[in-house]
């Protein structure tokens, strides 16, 4: 696992190094503290150039929720809000918005199957589930990749269980709303699937959930007329 100095971190991504140690903290960017100062996960700074610059306020992880349910063909979360901001801004613009509410962190375990089994797979780990968008040839390119997916159930019960220990070369990557709720009790929503493919450094994973996430956007537009 690569990885790189606060400095190296906040040169790559434009930003200074106080920003790059608050992101950090935010758990919008993976690494250790040391005596030395901050190591940063080079992966985790590549996902965030991946998703980009999100401008302006953040939306409430309220209004995320329901853009990603409703987006995914349940609309019991749909609101005058909800649907404005679905209307008036586009899949990739909805895409960064729902990763800007999302933070991960990297682990091992003993057992890696049951981890998988107990997770509500999102991104590369479920990429199959994005259906016609999927090249064989990518599923191809994944494998042997990290496990990605959120906790059923809360976050500590899953590490106790599980014997989860953070780690930067760990191949477990839970993903998590910033506000630590448990929202998921089945399978990922299948639009938070596709918004988490915009985390890949892998351009073809990428391109993927931004397809997906345009045809979940015209799907529901459609519906309008």
């Amino acid at each position: 696992m690569s990885m790189v100095t606060a400095a190296d971190a906040a040169h790559q991504l434009g930003v200074t190094r106080r920003r790059v140690a608050e992101l950090w903290g935010e758990g919008f960017l993976r690494g250790t503290k040391t005596s030395a100062g901050l190591s940063i996960e080079l992966t985790s700074v590549h996902e965030r150039l991946s998703i980009g610059a999100v401008p302006g306020r953040p939306w409430s992880e309220d209004v995320v929720w329901g853009i990603i349910t409703t987006l995914s063909g349940d609309d019991e979360h749909l609101s005058l809000d909800v649907g404005r901001r679905i209307f008036r801004h586009d899949h990739e613009i909805l895409g960064k918005r729902i990763s800007a509410s999302i933070v991960t962190a990297r682990f091992e375990a003993r057992n890696r199957d049951a981890v998988r089994r107990a997770l509500a797979l999102t991104g590369e780990s479920a990429l199959d589930r994005l259906q016609s968008e999927v090249d064989v040839r990518v599923l191809d390119q994944l494998r042997g990749q990290p496990i990605r997916g959120y906790a059923r159930e809360p976050f500590g019960v899953l590490l106790e269980q599980h014997d989860l220990v953070e780690a930067v070369t760990g191949d477990i990557i839970v993903h998590g709303f910033r506000s630590g709720q448990t929202r998921i009790e089945g399978e990922t929503p299948i639009a938070l699937i596709a918004a988490d493919c915009l985390r890949s450094t892998t351009t073809r994973v990428r391109r993927v959930g931004l397809d997906a996430l345009k045809r979940m956007r015209d799907e529901w537009l459609a519906k309008l007329t």
